[in-house]
């Protein structure tokens, strides 16, 4: 039998193992593997919508709404992820971000804010943030900076 393969032929089928390889690393992560995320936000309606369309995506999601609330479950539990506002009743949002990476440095944070100013960009991530998205934002947008960054970081040693 002979075989014969144009250039572009091969590239379909590489193309095909990539989709599927994406696929299977798609629900490795969200199905196989349930990850816990904290949703540390004061406004209890933009939190309850945040973890019934993270729940949805098959996210576990607890929450906190307060500065002392989120400072005693970052130090008690542990989170493959943190939704992490700045303006918390209570304390700064980056107070929380130094403890987390004190007592968690492996656990991923995404800032959602309204202050969308640059120096708040910039010393969130110097702290240790891994994303910062400014308030509003769209759903499905955070759960896909959520699924990167869980992503990233189970499969860094790949």
């Amino acid at each position: 039998m002979d075989f014969e393969y144009s250039g572009f032929a091969f590239q379909q089928i590489i193309n095909k193992i990539k989709k599927v390889y994406r696929f299977i690393t798609y629900f490795c992560i969200k199905i196989i593997l349930r990850m816990k995320l904290l949703i540390v936000e004061d406004e209890k309606s933009l939190s309850d919508s945040i973890v019934s369309y993270l729940g949805h995506e098959d996210y576990l999601c607890e929450q906190a709404f307060t500065f002392n609330d989120a400072m005693l479950r970052v130090g008690v539990y542990k989170y493959d992820c943190i939704l992490l506002d700045l303006m918390l009743p209570g304390g700064n949002g980056l107070d929380v971000l130094r403890h987390i990476k004190e007592v968690s440095p492996e656990t991923g944070v995404i800032i959602v804010s309204a202050r969308d100013s640059l120096d708040d960009k910039i010393d969130g991530l110097k702290i240790g943030a891994d994303d910062y998205l400014p308030k509003p934002f769209h759903l499905p947008e955070l759960s896909m900076r959520i699924f990167a960054l869980i992503r990233r970081r189970n499969f860094s040693n790949d």
